[in-house]
């Protein structure tokens, strides 16, 4: 048996999103200054008595899963596309019936001995949490964006989150965001360049993966 490792989680980073149109993504966005990530999963179960067994346990309805994530700041951009508000003439406007996106959404996590891991979210949708300011102080104080959202399961198997270790074998970012996001964002991977004696050609990660990874849409 493999030696158990012994490690705790220190940080998190590389936040990125992407918009479903009917479950499919079309570019996946990274989205700065992610500070906080916190994933809640919850299934409901009752218990029951059968046989003079008053310990039988019955599990109710899916998987109810939350996500919370705190970011320095969002872009203008991104509110539009994350919580469906107006952009009109420079200015960002909340309407009564804006609508959040069904988005899907990926992070990178930081190890105590130094490793990586990944976590994906296959479909859901983020309200933001409004805004908390206060004057500055002699010594300042960062005040900084949220949004919390509500996840469900995608694709036949109806799939709700997925983990990754980069140290484990077979380890593919690629692979990853294909079948997170059915795409993978160009600032995420590095670029191989091909010479042969007529022609250059210049391909990344991605292409490789969509061969070998079969997406669950």
């Amino acid at each position: 048996m493999a030696e158990r490792k012994r490690r705790v989680k220190l940080g998190v980073d590389k936040l990125y999103y992407g918009k479903l149109v009917d479950n499919v993504v079309t570019d996946a966005v990274w989205l700065p200054g992610v500070t906080e990530a916190k994933i809640e999963m919850k299934k409901e179960s009752e218990g029951f008595a059968a046989d003079n067994d008053p310990n039988w346990i019955i599990l109710q309805g899916g998987t109810e899963t939350t996500a919370d994530f705190t970011v320095a700041n969002f872009d203008d951009a991104d509110k539009e596309a994350l919580f469906g508000y107006v952009m009109q003439e420079g200015m960002v406007i909340v309407e009564e019936n804006s609508v959040p996106s069904d988005i899907a959404i990926a992070f990178r996590v930081l190890y105590n001995e130094g490793k990586y891991g990944w976590i994906g979210l296959y479909k859901g949708q983020m309200s933001y949490n409004g805004v908390e300011l206060k004057a500055k102080e002699a010594k300042p104080e960062a005040q900084t964006d949220a949004m919390t959202g509500l996840f469900s399961g995608r694709g036949e198997k109806q799939r709700i989150m997925v983990t990754v270790m980069e140290e484990s074998e077979n380890f593919d970012l690629a692979a990853f965001f294909m079948e997170v996001f059915g795409t993978v964002p160009d600032d995420i991977l590095p670029t191989t360049t091909t010479t042969t004696s007529t022609t250059t050609t210049t391909t990344t990660t991605e292409a490789r993966a969509k061969d070998s990874v079969k997406k669950d849409v």
